[in-house]
Parts: C-alpha cells; sequence; structure tokens
C-alpha cells in the first residue's frame, strides 16, 4: 500500500467512526481533513496528487451515497493529519 492509500484508509476510517444516531442522523459529522505539509510533500514525492476531497460513497463503493464529500487541506501543524468535525 503506497502512501495516499494508507491516508484516505486512515480517512475512511475516521469516517466510518462517526457518532450516528439511531435515527440515522450524524451529530458529529467529518466536514474537513488536515494533512501536515512535510506529509503532503512526501506524497507528492511518491508521484501522487493530493485530492482536494474525499468521497466516501466512491471510496467505498456506495452507488446511492447520502454523505457530503470531506474537504482535503494542507497546512503547518504538529500532528500528521488533523479531524475536523462540524
Amino acid at each position: 500500500m503506497d502512501l495516499l492509500s494508507g491516508i484516505l484508509e486512515s480517512i475512511n476510517n475516521e469516517w466510518t467512526n462517526q457518532k450516528i444516531s439511531y435515527s440515522g442522523d450524524c451529530n458529529n459529522a467529518l466536514t474537513t481533513v488536515f494533512l501536515k505539509k512535510s506529509l503532503a510533500e512526501d506524497i507528492k514525492s511518491n508521484g501522487c496528487d493530493i485530492p482536494k476531497e474525499f468521497d466516501p460513497n466512491s471510496f467505498n463503493n456506495i452507488e446511492d451515497g447520502t454523505y457530503f464529500e470531506i474537504n482535503v487541506e494542507v497546512r503547518d501543524q504538529k500532528e500528521l493529519i488533523e479531524y475536523h468535525y462540524e
């Protein structure tokens, strides 16, 4: 597994663990993922482009998904990956 695939799998795992209520509503939706700048540079050095959005529906082969895409942004930070919920 290449670095980008590992990052996307990590984002998917975080998305999968969102808090869903019994009525099916997502009370704390994952909206943005922040990648550390050095991590993004490592991904690019391996010849991969960092997607600006991550679509959990496509990643999980859900044909009729109702979830929103997750924004992916690169910034200076201490953590390799940070997750923002709304």
